[in-house]
């Protein structure tokens, strides 16, 4: 393999440390020179680059990525960082011509040490994932020092044509001049997108050179990107530029489609479907859906009975092997293993609704981590997920039972907002729109009737669920004894202090997922009343927790996401200890915009005081711009939550 020249800034800090003479103090400028441009940070990567081929091999394309990448050590603490490294692949992929080495600094010239300890082995999966293909070969960089340059370059070549390709242009640490560069051959055509670009300063060139198109798009710096707490997936603010095959010509034998839009895509997914749809339902399957339905006379019934029965009886457990990962299983093997992943579910769950004589699809549609719509950029992109569509009324009702307390009401709530292929029948589909759930179906209503004894507070809450609160805990309950409910409830719903302890804890429609769960309990918390004087002080906002973040800095670049849109009351009503009365409220205070309502209230009915507290948030995605706006309502939430109400004595 012909590797990549370094760029310039590497090749003037290590163009020369292989010949002898007085090189050494050029090496020391250079790294003295990345330390003051990089003030503070312990790598700089110099080199990310990816070169993809296509070219026409037998009529057939083939797809090869030659990777670059080049990090300059600039203290001690970039040694452990770098000291090891791993590529990973899967099945579809084949890595080749790995070439790893540090070139150290060594006295007045430098010295090149190469990579060791080679070894392949599976991949750690992630979390969601029981089984998949990936593979990494993991090696060591033995001798890696400050001021060393570590590098790495190999190539990969992808066996699927359809599969498609990208770079992002964005990093966690400090990196010069990405490029990327796609080489086709003219016969393949190729089409592009690009995301998020708008303020990095990319810049793009085309050139036909010797029967090839050359695209190459580059920036002087990649976006750097901090780990930031409650944001969505990098894709959807990071710079990137995505590639896909549309189709190509052969030398003899005119056109081939390859994916050139939402149809060819469907073209190539309905092939994994058809073994499902071929088999007739008969057995333990149609068994148990005729005796799920056979005393229901109404469809969504029936479809509400199958749809609740497979979240009930069928584990999720993920597997993503090769032909695994596209390629539902029989149902009728999964109604006997008992488990699956998403498309398991998603089929039987299709082939028990067929048993009993009703129709529903079976639909490709994206996580909620994939920002990527089928009407923008048609490809595997958009999607990493499998449910079942149900037809009713006009309304598409989305069935996904990996989530194991779904009402069939609205959809699960990492696809909300998003476009799904629903699979109508060969060479027939449709986009559908999934929707995202008003705030006002996603209601948290929380009363506590509150008295005070010394210097502790006790009271009687009962708080009601709907919408996705309704769906999180329910599945806590089912996975909960009820002996279990005093600790659980003593986690999820803290209020006044740590010192906080339930008692009789109650469940009203645990089990029922189309109606309000109800959880009413006692409680204590100690020492939340301070007394001085004859004047008694507490804070009526028992639960402090009412946002999952504060003020956002305006460094941040990465949104805030919210899980769902929501609407949440609390009611807190104190009944005045006798011999006391009310020396002064805390104000009332107010925020409203598109996106907030939220609201604190104090209002005092004989020897009552209520604390109404009222947050609405009416967005999944809060970008940058809308920062300051947040700002602006956390201020007005801290000054409502430091306020207290003073009692005195008559």
């Amino acid at each position: 393999m012909k590797h990549l020249k370094l760029n310039k800034a590497v090749s003037a800090l290590f163009g020369m440390l292989l010949l002898s003479g007085n090189t050494f103090s050029q090496t020391t400028e250079k790294l003295e020179e990345y330390k003051a441009k990089y003030p503070g940070e312990h790598v700089v990567q110099v080199t990310d680059t990816r070169i993809v081929r296509i070219k026409l091999v037998k009529d057939k394309p083939v797809v090869t990525s030659s990777y670059v990448f080049d990090y300059l050590v600039l203290d001690n603490t970039g040694t452990h960082l770098l000291s090891e490294e791993s590529i990973e692949f899967s099945s579809f992929e084949t890595v080749q011509n790995i070439d790893a080495y540090t070139m150290v600094p060594n006295g007045k010239s430098s010295k090149k040490v190469p990579a060791s300890n080679f070894y392949t082995r599976d991949a750690d999966g992630s979390g969601a994932v029981f089984h998949d293909d990936m593979r990494e070969t993991t090696f060591m960089y033995p001798g890696i020092a400050e001021g060393g340059l570590r590098h790495l370059a190999y190539d990969e070549v992808m066996s699927m044509e359809s599969f498609p390709f990208g770079f992002y242009f964005y990093s966690g640490i400090s990196c010069e001049n990405p490029t990327f560069i796609v080489e086709v051959d003219t016969a393949i055509h190729v089409n592009f997108k690009t995301y998020n670009a708008e303020n990095i300063g990319l810049n793009y060139t085309e050139k036909l050179e010797k029967g090839k198109r050359i695209y190459t798009w580059s920036c002087p710096k990649a976006l750097k990107v901090e780990t930031e707490e409650f944001a969505p997936n990098p894709r959807y603010f990071a710079p990137q530029v995505l590639g896909q095959i549309a189709y190509y010509n052969k030398k003899k034998g005119g056109r081939t489609q390859v994916i050139e839009n939402v149809t060819d895509l469907h073209t190539s997914y309905e092939k994994n479907v058809k073994e499902v749809e071929e088999e007739t339902p008969e057995g333990s399957l149609a068994s148990i859906a005729d005796s799920l339905t056979k005393n229901l006379t109404n469809e969504f019934d029936k479809v509400k009975a199958i749809y609740y029965w497979v979240q009930d009886n069928i584990k999720y457990i993920a597997f993503e092997e090769g032909e695994e990962g596209f390629v539902p299983r029989q149902p009728s093997k999964v109604v006997e293993k008992r488990y699956g992943d998403c498309k398991d579910m998603a089929s039987l769950t299709y082939s028990m609704l067929k048993s009993v004589g009703i129709k529903s699809y079976l639909t490709w549609i994206g996580s909620r981590d994939l920002p990527y719509k089928y009407s923008e950029f048609p490809s595997s992109f958009c999607d990493n997920h499998m449910i079942a569509t149900y037809k009713y009324e006009g309304k598409n009702y989305f069935l996904d039972a990996t989530n194991s307390f779904q009402s069939i009401e609205y959809p699960t709530s990492f696809i909300q907002g998003k476009e799904a292929l629903v699979h109508l029948g060969p060479n027939e589909f449709e986009i559908a729109n999934v929707p995202v759930v008003p705030a006002n179906d996603v209601a948290y209503r929380d009363s506590s009737f509150v008295k005070i004894q010394d210097n502790k507070i006790v009271g009687r809450t009962s708080v009601t669920n709907t919408g996705y609160y309704n769906t999180l805990l329910g599945g806590n309950l089912k996975d909960v004894k009820v002996k279990e409910y005093k600790d659980m409830f003593g986690s999820i719903y803290e209020r006044g202090n740590n010192s906080f302890l339930v008692s009789n804890p109650k469940v009203t429609n645990g089990s029922n997922r189309d109606k309000p769960i109800i959880a009413t309990f006692d409680w204590s918390a100690n020492n939340y009343v301070t007394k001085v004087d004859n004047e008694l002080y507490l804070n009526m906002i028992l639960y402090k927790e009412l946002v999952m973040t504060g003020a956002f800095k305006k460094e941040r670049v990465a949104p805030f996401e919210y899980e769902q849109k929501f609407d949440d009351v609390y009611y807190v009503e104190l009944t005045i200890p006798e011999g006391y009365t009310v020396k002064s409220m805390p104000k009332n205070q107010e925020f409203n915009n598109e996106i907030i309502n939220f609201s604190v209230t104090y209002q005092l009915k004989g020897d009552k005081l209520i604390c109404n507290t009222h947050f609405k948030s009416d967005f999944l995605l809060l970008y940058p711009e809308k920062f300051d706006e947040w700002n602006k309502f956390i201020a007005v939430k801290k000054a409502a939550l430091s306020e207290s109400l003073v009692l005195t004595k008559k």
